[in-house]
């Protein structure tokens, strides 16, 4: 994995901002990747442990997420254990089966291309039905959408098994009112939000940098930030 630089992910940030997250995260991760042109079909898990190991190299280890207790609304802090996601999930075989009901059922982990299908908007049955790739009961093919409900709790069963970072929740527990609850963390929407909050601040600097001194964008976003730094310390004296 490569790290992008400064401006590079200026330009993955202003093209990104009309996309929808699977896009988004696959822009990032062929940044990342730039060899690879597999990366839509990798399993949802694999590309959320990709994005939480780019986010570390961004951003940093420690990513502490804030959520509104649903009894009381007092805003509850939670320090996601980062490392722990990542020693639970590496790349899952691509194809598995089941047999459930009398049906011999094959099917794949949910992809981002699986997502991008969707483009009327997913919905968790839907996305279920288009990982079956086969299906039979007595040598005779059976269509997803004519498998019984046993069938399709147990495929989704053994994706979660399968896959357990394609859907990250944590447990909460709210300090003030004892009151419990699981809230999703969604690691494209927050890696997203720190890029355009770094964005902002990088383009609010460069606007400074370049009135001041009438320096060009390019030049100045190819200096370090600490050198940025310098200068803007030295236009607050």
């Amino acid at each position: 994995m490569r790290t992008p630089g400064t401006a590079e992910l200026l330009d993955i940030w202003d093209v990104g901002q009309p996309l929808p997250p699977a896009r988004r995260a696959l822009l990032l991760l062929s940044a990342a990747y730039p060899e690879r042109d597999d990366i839509a079909t990798w399993p949802l898990g694999y590309i959320n442990r990709q994005l939480i190991v780019l986010r570390q190299r961004l951003f940093g280890y420690a990513l502490v997420c804030l959520a509104d207790c649903p009894a009381c609304e007092e805003v509850v802090e939670i320090e996601m254990p980062m490392d722990a996601l990542l020693n639970a999930n590496q790349m899952a075989d691509a194809t598995h089966r089941i047999h459930s009901e009398g049906c011999d059922v094959q099917f794949h982990l949910p992809t981002a291309h699986d997502l991008l299908l969707e483009t009327d908007g997913t919905t968790p049955g839907r996305l279920l039905l288009r990982t079956i790739d086969r299906a039979c009961r007595d040598g005779a093919d059976v269509a997803p959408a004519e498998l019984g409900d046993a069938t399709l709790a147990a495929v989704e069963q053994a994706i979660e098994q399968a896959d357990p970072l394609a859907h990250i929740a944590f447990a909460m527990t709210c300090p003030a009112c004892g009151h419990g609850w699981s809230t999703d963390l969604h690691i494209i929407d927050v890696l997203w939000a720190e890029i355009g909050a770094c964005a902002r601040r990088v383009l609010s600097e460069v606007g400074r940098l370049a009135q001041a001194f009438g320096w060009r964008e390019s030049d100045i976003l190819a200096m370090s930030s600490t050198r940025r730094n310098h200068y803007l310390e030295w236009l607050e004296t």
